[in-house]
């Protein structure tokens, strides 16, 4: 029973190991993955081909030894294309499966960056760090390009502070 493992279940995490992320994203990216599934780490796996999604982040490990004859070359456009919350890093002079047998400074991060990455994934988020603010709301608008929005809250501070001038 889930409530006795203390198992979130609407909040999982996958990791896969080299060819076990061959299935692990061909499930991950179809249209029958469990929307339970927060977040993914995949360790020296292929390129996931087709299309992926645009709302699962995925924390992706290349070991620079496994790069050859430009396997992981449509890896970074895929996300691009399909602007998908991954992160895709490369363990420098790492062979495949460095994480199980190598005590690497460069090893080491890598193992330290993963468990951030699910805490910051899966983690409860943190306090907010600065009150809400209307004004950071309008600047908010003006970079998401959405104008009627921007326009609209402006005028509401406006009328909030008739003696600016200046509302921008």
């Amino acid at each position: 029973k889930s409530d006795d493992l203390h198992i979130e279940t609407h909040n999982i995490g996958v990791q896969a190991f080299s060819a076990n992320c061959r299935e692990s994203l061909r499930y991950l990216m179809g249209p029958d993955a469990s929307r339970n599934i927060k977040a993914a780490v995949m360790y020296y796996g292929e390129s996931p081909e087709g299309e992926i999604r645009d709302d699962l982040p995925v924390y992706f490990v290349v070991a620079e030894k496994d790069i050859r004859n430009n396997n992981y070359a449509n890896l970074w456009p895929n996300v691009l294309k399909n602007k998908s919350p991954w992160t895709l890093t490369i363990a420098n002079a790492m062979p495949h499966a460095f994480v199980f047998f190598s005590d690497t400074v460069t090893s080491r991060r890598m193992i330290m960056a993963t468990i951030s990455f699910w805490q910051d994934q899966l983690g409860p988020l943190p306090p907010r760090a600065t009150p809400f603010s209307k004004e950071r709301e309008i600047v908010a608008a003006t970079y998401d390009g959405d104008q009627t929005r921007k326009l609209t809250l402006m005028r509401e501070w406006m009328k909030e502070h008739p003696e600016s001038n200046d509302a921008y």
